[in-house]
């Protein structure tokens, strides 16, 4: 079954002192294979907890290069790509744009258009709204 694997995201549960709590992914690793019924992974991005950030940890990662083989686009295809999903993800973070419907909606209309998407979501994020408790 760890071949139908690509990736294992790490969570970890952490406590104020307050007394509450709250999660974090602390780790992003990409399965590459199995050695002596040992998984092997490539850790791909890691939590900074000073800073509250991901760091990306590793150049190379076997499903970019996959992705890049199989749909025939160039690194700065699927980069640039990267850097439109963190755009619109960002946008909303911005816009609080985070139920399971708009998040469907918005996941969806990114396949669609995501220019007119982005015009969206930096010009009219309530547009999204009206897809809430549909």
């Amino acid at each position: 079954m760890i071949s139908a694997i690509d990736f294992i995201l790490m969570q970890k549960r952490f406590y104020k002192s307050n007394g509450v709590s709250y999660r974090r992914v602390t780790e992003l690793s990409e399965v590459v294979g199995m050695e002596e019924a040992t998984v092997q992974l490539n850790k791909i991005f890691q939590w900074n907890s000073s800073l509250d950030t991901f760091d990306n940890i590793s150049f190379s990662s076997n499903t970019i290069e996959k992705i890049m083989e199989t749909k025939n686009v160039s690194r700065k295809y699927i980069d640039n790509d990267i850097k439109t999903r963190k755009l619109v993800l960002n946008l909303m973070v911005k816009n609080n744009l985070r139920s399971n419907e708009v998040v469907s909606k918005i996941i969806d209309f990114y396949y669609f258009n995501r220019d007119k998407l982005i015009f969206l979501l930096k010009n009219s994020p309530n547009y999204f709204l009206r897809f809430n408790h549909v």
